[in-house]
């Protein structure tokens, strides 16, 4: 009869028979023991793998537990007739990776086990993936806003985003403080990590530009002062440079500067036009023109009648007072020279019926000659302007030259008539 196969018992009889075939029986029971468990013949390994999506790693989890972390093991008795189970429940999590301690038992029928233990360890050594890169941002300087604007691309990381398979995504960044306007841009590292402390960076920047000009504030009038009168912005005006942007304006002026034609006798106006500038940090600028008009003084000069010649009649004069410098108006009285004498010359006046003395003929010599009837009619003047209010010299007319009178002055002499 067959005996038991590994462990248990097997009930024999024994008949025992004589020569007429009477028998007697007796049983016992064969009993086969297992007090071993299999033999394990190669233990369970370790696995470590690198972290990535969940259906991965559960997958490669799945294997290694069903293929007991590669264990083996014979029994005696029943060879490979043997059943595997493991005591894996979840992953474990430290402070970055997860990980799992498995025991494999393989247990044989007669209840006989043996075991094998192994990690199975799931790393992050990876860091994660940058899916959109931090852009660069560009403001308009505004102290009121300009805050508020880092701010909100600071949270939002410049639009930065990344993904991690295994964890969570904490962000950071370097940013110190604002950067000056006009000074370029500032760089900005955006830090990606994941819970293991890999990190992957992407770097942005801020910039803040000004293109606005400033202003002119409180812009002086134009003036009209004298020519005793100082022009310097101290008497005629500053304006006050303002900008959105920052407190430091620098501020110049430039002067140019012209003369007005001359009226009669009195010096041209000088006319400044003088030009401010403002500029800023960044080098923008706004002008304006400020008019300052410097003049002589304005009074009316009276004039003097010429006095009489001896036989000649001096007509008073039709123009009107001319606006004089400030060199008073001085009485010209009518002098003779050491030279030549000419006559004053009388206007025939309309009406009078006369005839001039002389005629247009300037070709020959000019002779005195007897006075006409005087006529009322406007007389010729002379008028010196002479700095030097002394500067004259009379000259009484004598008999040979009592037909003749004229003025001899070392400055330039006008007549009007």
């Amino acid at each position: 009869a067959a005996g038991p196969t590994g462990c248990g018992t097997q009930n024999v009889v024994f008949t025992v028979r004589d020569e007429c075939n009477n028998a007697a029986t007796t049983s016992a029971s064969f009993i086969v023991r297992d007090t071993a468990g299999p033999t394990i013949t190669t233990p369970a390994q370790a696995r470590t793998v690198e972290c990535a999506d969940s259906t991965t790693n559960t997958a490669t989890l799945n294997t290694w537990l069903s293929e007991r972390g590669g264990a083996t093991a014979v029994d005696t008795c029943y060879g490979t007739n043997f059943t595997w189970t493991n005591n894996f429940t979840a992953l474990q999590s430290d402070a970055c990776n997860r990980f799992a301690d498995v025991t494999f038992r393989v247990t044989d029928p007669c209840g006989q086990f043996s075991t094998t233990s192994a990690r199975f360890t799931i790393v992050d050594t990876t860091p994660p993936v940058i899916t959109t890169q931090a852009s660069a941002a560009l403001f308009e300087c505004d102290p009121t806003r300009n805050q508020s604007e880092i701010n909100t691309y600071l949270q939002s990381r410049g639009g930065a985003t990344a993904t991690d398979s295994c964890s969570t995504v904490t962000w950071s960044n370097n940013f110190d403080s604002s950067p000056e306007e006009c000074l370029g841009p500032v760089s900005i590292t955006f830090t990606a990590s994941d819970s293991c402390g890999n990190t992957v960076a992407s770097i942005g920047s801020i910039e803040i530009d000004d293109t606005v000009a400033p202003s002119l504030a409180n812009f002086p009038a134009n003036r009209r002062i004298f020519c005793s009168d100082s022009s310097d912005p101290a008497t005629t005006g500053t304006p006050r440079p303002t900008d959105a942007c920052t407190a430091t304006v620098a501020l110049t002026y430039s002067d140019v500067v012209i003369q007005e034609p001359d009226e009669r006798f009195c010096p041209g106006d000088f006319i400044i036009t003088r030009t401010w500038l403002a500029t800023d940090d960044c080098g923008n600028f706004v002008t304006r023109d400020q008019i300052i008009t410097q003049t002589i003084p304005i009074g009316e000069c009276i004039p003097t009648p010429c006095p009489p010649c001896d036989g000649q009649v001096c007509c008073e004069s039709s123009i009107e007072p001319v606006p004089c410098n400030p060199v008073s108006c001085l009485p010209v009285p009518c002098v003779a020279p050491e030279c030549n004498a000419v006559p004053c010359i009388p206007v025939v006046c309309e009406g009078s019926g006369g005839t001039p003395i002389f005629d247009d003929d300037d070709d020959g010599t000019i002779r005195p000659s007897s006075s006409p009837v005087p006529q009322s009619c406007d007389p010729i003047y002379i008028y010196v302007f002479d700095d030097d209010e002394d500067n004259y010299q009379v000259y009484q007319p004598n008999d040979t030259a009592s037909s003749s009178s004229t003025l001899a002055y070392s400055l330039l002499v006008f007549i009007f008539a």
